[in-house]
């Protein structure tokens, strides 16, 4: 456990912003929005106080501390478990009243029902934000879909990544339209000076160094399109020479995946290397991401890998269309269909052959992993009056590579501001009169 939390708020700052107590709570499919929640605080004023608390991987406790962010490792409960929830529940409204908590940010709808359960308790109640990273559980038993619909009723703020997403919520739960709101995912752009060697990290992988690699980044539960996935890649195979497929992810269909893989003839070709603390480091070594599911921190992986120049074939599920299409080296799919999958990973992997062997997609690579442009001068502007120096893109007459697009379109700082705004908004109106008649209200939605 790290600093659990101290005993007293911080008092106001003397900056332009007020300080503010702010709780991040993640449930137990967040555990890939380690990224996104420390690249969210560390950019966040210097006089907010921010306390992470979930199931939180090793790496991130260690970011954490490094960057002098409280947390609190708690188990968190599995989707439908009534009495972990509740258990949850108890311990963090300890933590709530301790750290004085005045904003409770939490992190997918399971966070956000033990938020909710908490917040009934302490009067007068903190602000609830809840950011919905993944769809509701359609498996979840009726007794959690209610609490899960009065939870997102309950709470001041509802942030999804994607208009369809937006969509669909609010077509569930009609009352939430008036606090949904469309905040997409930044990504940050990395320097190739930064990154590893490719030849290393392969080695390390198991990946033979003169392969093409597909990755696909994903929990190992039923219902996320990996059959499809196994199947398209035996007929990738089969027309391609010289490709591997790296699987990243665990889960209790890991077994039925990789017999699928042994059946179909993909026992030398299809790496299971499970959990992956360096999944951002890994991402670049590969040619083509494969998004079978808008599951947890599908959208922000896929964004991640064209800000590398990565290939990105994603499925036609939930916003990930909104998102993708537009882009350039990515190709949607119908979700379940083999061929159609097969195909768009073949056209990318020649697309991406044809790049190489042209040298479009190395933009001057000198073959010490740095570019000539990295070598002649910067292709970023640093906008000195802008908090945590954020480098954008310069103006430039040749066309945007994939990695520049991305980059003006889901910038990390964008991000940020748009949710720093929210805290604000939301911040304010919750010391204005009548606050408590509201949330009692909210509270006893049904």
């Amino acid at each position: 456990m790290g600093r659990e939390v101290l005993p007293s708020p911080v008092q106001a700052g003397h900056g332009l912003t007020i300080s503010m107590n702010i709780l991040h709570v993640i449930s137990s499919d967040g555990a890939d929005l380690g990224d996104y929640i420390f690249s969210l605080l560390t950019r966040l004023p210097y006089n907010w106080r921010s306390c992470v608390v979930g199931s939180l991987s090793r790496r991130l406790r260690s970011r954490l501390s490094q960057g002098n962010i409280q947390w609190v490792n708690v188990q968190m409960p599995a989707v439908d478990d009534r009495a972990g929830h509740s258990a949850v529940a108890r311990r963090l409204g300890r933590i709530l009243r301790s750290f004085g908590a005045e904003i409770v940010h939490s992190h997918n709808v399971s966070a956000q029902v033990c938020t909710f359960m908490a917040a009934r308790r302490i009067k007068p109640p903190p602000v609830q934000i809840c950011s919905l990273h993944t769809s509701l559980a359609d498996k979840a038993g009726w007794w959690m879909r209610r609490l899960q619909r009065r939870a997102l009723t309950g709470a001041d703020a509802v942030v999804v990544a994607s208009e369809a997403e937006r969509e669909a919520l609010c077509y569930a739960i009609p009352g939430l339209q008036p606090r949904t709101h469309v905040i997409y995912h930044g990504v940050e752009r990395k320097s190739s000076t930064t990154a590893s060697d490719p030849g290393m990290r392969r080695n390390r992988l198991g990946l033979a160094s003169h392969t093409a690699v597909v990755g696909i980044i994903s929990p190992l539960r039923a219902g996320l399109g990996l059959e499809s996935l196994i199947r398209a890649a035996a007929v990738v195979q089969d027309r391609l020479p010289n490709i591997e497929f790296l699987v990243i992810g665990d889960g209790p269909q890991r077994e039925e995946l990789q017999s699928l893989a042994h059946t179909l003839g993909l026992t030398g070709a299809m790496l299971f290397v499970g959990e992956r603390a360096d999944v951002s480091d890994i991402i670049p070594v590969l040619n083509v991401l494969v998004l079978t599911t808008d599951a947890v921190a599908a959208p922000l992986r896929g964004l991640e890998a064209l800000a590398c120049n990565v290939a990105v074939v994603a499925a036609d599920s939930g916003g990930l269309r909104e998102i993708f299409e537009p882009l350039p080296k990515t190709t949607i799919f119908e979700q379940g269909n083999v061929e159609q999958l097969a195909d768009a990973i073949c056209r990318q992997l020649e697309i991406t052959h044809v790049e190489a062997m042209t040298g479009a997609v190395t933009e001057g690579e000198t073959g010490i992993g740095v570019s000539e442009k990295d070598m002649l001068g910067s292709e970023l502007l640093y906008d000195l009056d802008t908090r945590g120096l954020e480098p954008e893109l310069a103006a430039t007459d040749k066309p945007l590579t994939a990695a520049e697009i991305v980059q003006r379109r889901f910038s990390i700082s964008s991000m940020v501001a748009r949710i720093e705004r929210l805290y604000q908004d939301l911040h304010a109106e919750s010391l204005g009169a009548g606050r408590a008649v509201k949330r009692t209200n909210r509270s006893n939605a049904p």
